[in-house]
């Protein structure tokens, strides 16, 4: 239903600025920065650097107001402060006790020990062998279509601001993973036959846990010299980044999910409570129809 009635609006406001004579397009492309808000969980979250590429259509309304409507391709990639890692000691006795960190260690085979931390990773150096998941983030690619009335106040300065419907092309995972071995026995027995060995952008799909359609209100300012267009905009989440349902650790998908992928079902369920902002800088050129 939001969605549908997310472009009537959009189809509804837009022959109305069609019907104008004056008509120009500008092509566009740049970086954007984004970052989630909302969630009691959301200092673990820090925002990327992104992009986004596209174009504008404005219809002048008259010398000081003109009406645009835009398609953008854009990714909003925000990171996750979030590790999980298991060490190995060969030859130390086996023991059970609580560590710091909220890890725990646990006896292991050989006589090591084992121990799984769930934060940001500490020093591994004095391990004889170790696997870690890191560098966790959000990568989302929406197609935008911003709605704006545009004022043009001064020679080439231009503030504007509208309604803009997002639409999620894809909601993935994706993390580092990076396995070392220092000990023969463990190569032998366990272990990747590689001393070091690292995967970078693993990926795990988690469509169904982030919302497939955002609304949001953008704000910005630009300026125009020779055609030239540089734009700053803001746009501001009014919608929810995550589904309404909530992640569920014991279904058997998402189960498989932090099994396999290392994922937190924490994170993901803060999504649900959080919105996405973003700040966005390109530069285009204005073609005159």
């Amino acid at each position: 239903m939001k969605k549908t009635l997310c472009m009537i609006a959009l189809l509804a406001l837009a022959p109305a600025a069609w019907g104008q004579q004056k008509i120009s397009v500008t092509p566009q492309a740049g970086i954007n920065h984004s970052y989630l808000t909302g969630a009691d969980v959301s200092s673990e979250f820090k925002g990327r650097p992104g992009y986004a590429i596209g174009a504008e259509a404005e219809a002048r309304v008259s010398p000081l107001l003109g009406l645009s409507v835009g398609a953008f391709y854009s990714k909003h990639v925000v990171k996750i402060n979030q590790c999980t890692w298991t060490g190995v000691i060969v030859d130390v006795p086996g023991a059970s006790s609580s560590a710091s960190g909220g890890g725990q260690w646990v006896p292991d085979w050989g006589g090591g020990i084992q121990y799984s931390f769930g934060s940001e990773c500490p020093d591994v150096s004095h391990y004889d062998a170790y696997t870690r998941k890191y560098n966790y983030r959000f990568c989302t690619q929406q197609l935008d279509i911003p709605l704006l009335a545009n004022l043009h106040v001064w020679k080439g300065l231009t503030v504007k601001a509208g309604l803009q419907v997002s639409f999620a092309l894809s909601n993935k995972m994706k993390y580092d993973s990076e396995y070392v071995i220092r000990h023969p026995a463990l190569e032998a027995r366990y272990w990747h036959p590689m001393n070091e060995y690292v995967e970078t952008d693993q990926t795990a799909d988690v469509g169904s846990h982030l919302s497939d359609v955002m609304l949001y209100v953008p704000l910005g300012i630009s300026y125009e010299y020779k055609h030239l267009v540089l734009d700053l905009r803001y746009a501001y989440g009014l919608s929810h980044y995550g589904t309404t349902e909530h992640f569920n650790s014991s279904d058997k998908k998402n189960q498989e999910l932090m099994n396999s992928h290392g994922i937190f079902g924490r994170e993901i369920e803060a999504a649900h409570d959080s919105r996405l902002h973003s700040l966005t800088l390109t530069l285009g050129y204005r073609f005159d129809l």
